[in-house]
């Protein structure tokens, strides 16, 4: 039996990038389930047909979990991709300061007296 890979996408660590240039090339439509939000995810799960699940060999989103493996017949690994981690804040800083550039915490932050 072919084992299932749980990916567990943890922000600003290039998680995106591996999904959609390895995972969607390497797997069918039918053979992944990605999804960004977890409940989502794990609605989705329980809703599929236990054939569906078997059938799949990836499973990407936010904060999977081990606890993921029970929907699954076949063995499961989870993986996740990790960066440096000061390299990560920085890049989560300013993504955060893209999103919302009149936050308070930004806002004066950078100005000078």
């Amino acid at each position: 039996m072919e084992e299932t890979f749980l990916f567990s996408h943890i922000n600003r660590t290039g998680g995106l990038t591996f999904s959609h240039n390895v995972l969607h090339m390497r797997y069918s439509q039918f053979e992944i389930c990605d999804e960004h939000n977890f409940e989502e995810l794990s609605h989705r799960l329980r809703r599929m047909q236990p054939a569906a699940r078997a059938a799949l060999r990836a499973v990407a989103g936010h904060g999977v979990h081990q606890h993921l493996k029970r929907y699954f017949p076949q063995p499961c690994k989870v993986f996740s991709v990790v960066r440096e981690p000061i390299d990560r804040w920085i890049s989560q800083y300013y993504l955060d300061r893209k999103l919302e550039p009149d936050h308070r915490h930004y806002t004066g932050a950078c100005h000078k007296d």
